[in-house]
């Protein structure tokens, strides 16, 4: 059970240090009500405890969600750029008044931030982030809107700490800005496609589910239908909002739904010019893949593109009981395999670690692959060679080295 470090004391929220011991701190759980205890000896860190009660699972989300709001209410916030737009770095904003929990239209903001008639809506995100019903509803209101994400504060939070969290900005993320209408739009009725290993977008809807082309990573748009857009250089995917064909996006007023079945979308109802429009399509889901076997397995890949040079090559990695690892940790017999595989494999310096390591080489252009594909695999291999030869492997089983 997670500390609690906070609790109500007649309305208001105080620490465990500003009160007085055992029952005489008069305080009580933010989440159930209950009388609380307060613990401040000398064998364990101060905290709460509920009396004569089991602690309820929600103390500390409700008590951080509440810091968070009276954080805020000091009416200082960092605001990051908004996307897609000439902003290049975030700021922090000092606004007039803080207004807790006021309805605007039909939801309703943690904190309502105003200076002037600017307005700005604070989510604070502790167990569950702004759901698609909120972010539709902001929308049709035209409420700027950040979400402030103190999910993974730890235990040993103060008003100090998620007074820095909040005005760093390292946290915090738009979720609605009318500056940036047409890129939130295309985020939500987009369909996600990966390209870590394709340089095109699959089942195109402009192409009569052909394949479109993206001209290149440092573009902001598939050349046939021009609704995609890229993240950069080293992207895992392109949004594809090419079945808006035909429909003034720009110009809804309302979304009632966007159906989505693995990122691609599947219907939508929205509203425009006081039209009620209705639209359904066909998806292309791709198959479960079966469940990779335990063991040691190089997994290659022949339809790489390689970042540089935008060409195909074949890159490998590999598997111990399902954990990815990189070529760097192979051992002989691995390397050796791939490399009859024709997979070019050379040691090179990382710019970055000032180290050397084993990596997968562009026979085009001789430009290696980092390992940033290991933080979300490809699941494009074409080929799988399980290895007997484990010697010099760490092996990888029930959440420990072995």
């Amino acid at each position: 059970m997670q500390e609690l470090h906070y609790a109500l004391l007649d309305g208001e929220l105080v620490s465990i240090h500003e009160v007085k011991n055992g029952l005489k701190c008069g305080c009580v759980c933010p989440a159930c009500g209950a009388k609380l205890i307060a613990r401040q000896g000398q064998k364990v860190a101060y905290h709460f405890a509920h009396y004569k009660a089991v602690d309820c699972e929600h103390g500390k989300e409700t008590a951080l969600h509440l810091l968070g709001k009276k954080v805020i209410c000091k009416k200082k916030v960092f605001l990051p750029a908004k996307p897609f737009t000439n902003e290049t770095h975030g700021v922090v904003h000092i606004y007039d008044r803080a207004i807790l929990e006021k309805n605007v239209g039909t939801f309703t903001p943690d904190v309502l931030l105003k200076r002037g008639v600017e307005l700005l809506g604070v989510e604070i995100k502790v167990h569950h982030a702004v759901d698609n019903d909120k972010k539709y509803k902001i929308f049709e209101f035209g409420l700027p809107t950040i979400e402030i994400d103190l999910s993974d504060v730890g235990d040993d939070y103060t008003e100090e700490s998620v007074e820095q969290i909040i005005l760093s900005g390292q946290k915090t993320s738009w979720v609605y800005t009318p500056e940036s209408k047409r890129y939130f739009l295309r985020e939500w009725f987009g369909d996600s496609v990966r390209t870590r290993s394709k340089s095109y977008v699959e089942h195109c809807p402009l192409d009569d589910g052909k394949k479109a082309y993206i001209v290149g990573l440092s573009k902001y748009e598939c050349h046939d239908c021009g609704y995609g857009n890229i993240n950069g250089i080293h992207t895992d995917r392109v949004v594809c909002a090419g079945k808006l064909k035909g429909i003034d996006y720009m110009a809804i007023q309302k979304i009632r739904s966007i159906v989505k079945i693995e990122g691609q979308l599947k219907s939508f109802d929205v509203v425009i010019n006081g039209e009620e429009i209705h639209r359904e399509f066909e998806v292309a889901v791709a198959a479960e893949k079966e469940e990779k076997p335990h063991g040691v397995q190089i997994c290659f890949a022949d339809d790489t593109i390689c970042w540089r040079c935008k060409q195909k090559m074949c890159s490998v990695y590999g598997l111990v009981n399902g954990t990815p690892i990189s070529p760097d940790e192979f051992n002989e017999t691995m390397i050796r395999i791939s490399r009859e595989k024709g997979v070019r494999l050379e040691e090179r310096r990382s710019g970055m670690t000032k180290e050397t390591h084993l990596v997968n080489v562009c026979p085009h252009c001789g430009t290696f692959i980092g390992e940033f594909y290991l933080h979300d695999l490809w699941n494009e291999e074409t080929e799988v060679i399980q290895v007997e030869d484990t010697t010099g492997l760490r092996l990888y089983e029930d959440n420990r080295w072995k």
